[in-house]
């Protein structure tokens, strides 16, 4: 059984307050825009290590909500296309969406601080 909770490490946390009171966004709407950054780039999130402290706690519904099997197939197809493996049910939460989140939000925050301006970041969003 899988777990329904996940922690975005400490130093994360404050990244995602950070882009939340710059951009006017809930958290679990960036949470799912940093995962599509993360998925954005064609490397397996395997090797990807991150801090493994505590800070914000999320559930998967606020972070999936009605679509869980959607960002599920998403995860197991860019791990299939990067490494040729496949994930296990188990791991798909707990390791590889909370890797994928881990790696979208210091994306998005390296790109913010780039570019300093919401409009502009958000545009180049798209």
């Amino acid at each position: 059984m899988s777990s329904n909770k996940l922690y975005v490490s400490k130093t994360n946390s404050q990244k995602l307050d950070f882009l939340t009171s710059r951009l006017n966004l809930r958290p679990n709407i960036i949470c799912r825009i940093a995962l599509g950054k993360s998925l954005s780039i064609p490397n397996s999130i395997r090797e990807y290590n991150f801090e493994n402290s505590i800070g914000r706690e999320f559930t998967r519904f606020t972070l999936t909500g009605e679509n869980n099997e959607l960002f599920k197939a998403l995860i197991f197809q860019h791990e299939y296309e990067s490494s040729g493996k496949i994930i296990s049910e188990n791991q798909y939460f707990s390791v590889f969406f909370r890797k994928h989140l881990e790696r979208g939000i210091e994306l998005l925050y390296e790109d913010y601080q780039k570019i300093n301006s919401p409009i502009n970041f958000l545009l180049n969003l798209v």
